[in-house]
């Protein structure tokens, strides 16, 4: 018993190294022994001894079975730590027969942790060792390359892997292969924002096999839910993220559980189904504190507060937003700083705080520059309409019609309803501010038939409330109606204080 780690520390390199050694492999042989069922439990304890004893076979044995485990239990991070030291004892064992799989499986990890290019690295390693004649292995790696290029926001790199995945699937008659080539595919389509093509391209993929099992037919469940939400189908969204969140569980894939949960409580909150989309954003939370899934914890937050900005609760999505960017700093998430700070900038352009959004704009202005991929053109019309609305607020009528018309049609070119609407309420206000009030109100009345189409009630309050305000006094009523089916849908904790905020 030592009295402080340092005393312990001192002892232990006071040691001879063949003493070390044979107290550590006493070490392993007594807890082998006395463990009995409860081995599990021991056995990154029992690799650290084998692996200080010098046998290393057996550390080895025990680090793939933590790591195995640490897979299960969704602890990416510890996963491929150890298999990083599973890696190092087989290449020093001349184990080659067992590199491409551990290798591949920590690709896997370290995607699941957001660390891609890392990933690649090591998908990239075993296809260049792998031979032509194990075709069926060589294009599940290539699918797997296609995901880790989608991340890092290339999507030619994406769609080369793919194409290559896809013949090689079909010369072995493949269909799992191929359909998951199909989904990488798809994933490069939205990627681009073109929403339409790529859920034709999930359609077939989704056809071509009943075996969803594969890491890029799991993840495009999610991923086909998002492009269902971004189109305003938020019905379709809704069952399409039920079946993702079941799927991933039933592969033991956490990390698109909690991607799939945050996206289907965006997909209710569309729908007015406030109660179940806190809930969905809730059970994600906890899953990414449970487990450790810092960067997915940030996405969530920021998500979250989406929801919450668009119901009014302005103060409560501004706490998100900070809490989301907090989270992106810490674990140097990038997607939720930008994110969340063009959900500020709505924020204090719609509360009229205008004092500190000319840094904020200047920092998000930088990221969206940089982005690529499905951020790249989402944020870029995210942003624009944020701007719009903060020139709007600052009475700056010009530069707020010319953002909301640059919004307008990049939503139109995605389909992505909810910023089309936005762009024309913003668009109609300034319009009206500058006499126009014919056109205002021919914008004003485009947008709530937009919403109305899409059935998001607290869009549809947004829009017919504009056009009430524009002078349109027939569309008091739908205002009236939309905002009784918020106020209904909203749990009463939450409406109450929305009402507290609006006094």
């Amino acid at each position: 018993v030592f009295k402080h780690n340092l005393t312990r520390e001192v002892a232990y390199e006071t040691l001879p190294k063949a003493r070390r050694r044979e107290l550590h492999g006493m070490a392993v042989d007594w807890i082998e022994r006395t463990a009995g069922d409860r081995v599990e439990e021991s056995l990154e304890l029992l690799a650290h001894h084998a692996d200080q004893a010098g046998r290393s076979e057996q550390a080895l044995e025990y680090l793939v079975r933590t790591a195995d485990r640490a897979g299960r239990t969704a602890a990416p991070q510890e996963q491929a730590t150890l298999l990083a030291r599973a890696i190092r004892i087989a290449e020093q064992l001349g184990r080659a027969e067992l590199l491409p799989s551990l290798r591949s499986r920590r690709g896997r990890a370290l995607c699941n942790m957001g660390a891609p290019a890392e990933a690649r690295e090591e998908f990239e390693t075993v296809l260049l060792d792998l031979p032509d004649e194990e075709a069926a292995e060589r294009a599940a790696l290539m699918v797997e390359l296609a995901g880790v290029w989608r991340w890092l926001g290339d999507t030619a790199a994406l769609h080369k892997y793919a194409s290559n995945a896809l013949a090689l699937a079909e010369q072995q008659g493949r269909d799992d292969l191929a359909a998951a080539a199909l989904a990488a595919m798809a994933s490069g389509e939205s990627s681009q924002g073109r929403l339409a093509k790529s859920l034709e391209l999930y359609r077939t993929a989704y056809d071509r096999t009943s075996e969803i099992r594969l890491p890029s037919l799991v993840q495009g469940l999610e991923q086909r839910q998002m492009i269902l939400y971004w189109l305003g189908r938020s019905a379709e969204a809704i069952e399409a993220g039920t079946q993702a969140v079941r799927v991933a569980r039933e592969v033991g894939d956490v990390t698109t559980v909690v991607r799939a949960l945050s996206a289907l409580g965006l997909a209710y909150g569309s729908n007015g189904r406030y109660a179940d989309a806190l809930q969905s954003f809730g059970e994600a939370r906890q899953a990414c504190e449970q487990h450790g899934l810092g960067i997915w914890l940030a996405r969530t937050l920021a998500m979250a507060g989406g929801l919450h900005l668009d119901i009014g609760d302005l103060e409560e999505a501004e706490a998100l937003a900070e809490q989301a960017r907090a989270a992106g700093r810490v674990h140097r998430f990038e997607e939720s700083l930008a994110s969340s700070g063009i959900d500020l900038l709505f924020n204090y352009a719609r509360r009229g705080e205008l004092g500190a959004t000319d840094a904020l704009a200047e920092e998000v202005d930088a990221k969206v520059r940089r982005a690529s991929g499905v951020h790249g053109w989402l944020w870029r019309m995210r942003f624009t309409q944020a701007l719009a609305e903060l020139h709007l607020a600052r009475q700056e009528w010009e530069q707020a019609m010319h953002g909301a018309s640059t919004a307008i049609e990049r939503s139109r070119a995605h389909g992505r309803v909810k910023y089309e609407v936005l762009g024309l309420i913003t668009r109609a206000q300034a319009l009206a501010a500058t006499g126009n009030q014919a056109r205002a109100l021919m914008d004003a009345r485009a947008g709530a038939e937009r919403a109305a189409s899409v059935g998001d009630p607290a869009l549809e309050r947004r829009a017919f409330t504009a056009l009430v305000m524009l002078g349109d006094g027939h569309a008091a009523p739908r205002a009236d109606q939309a905002a009784r089916r918020v106020g209904l849908a909203l749990p009463e904790d939450l409406r109450r204080r929305l009402e507290r905020q609006a006094e």
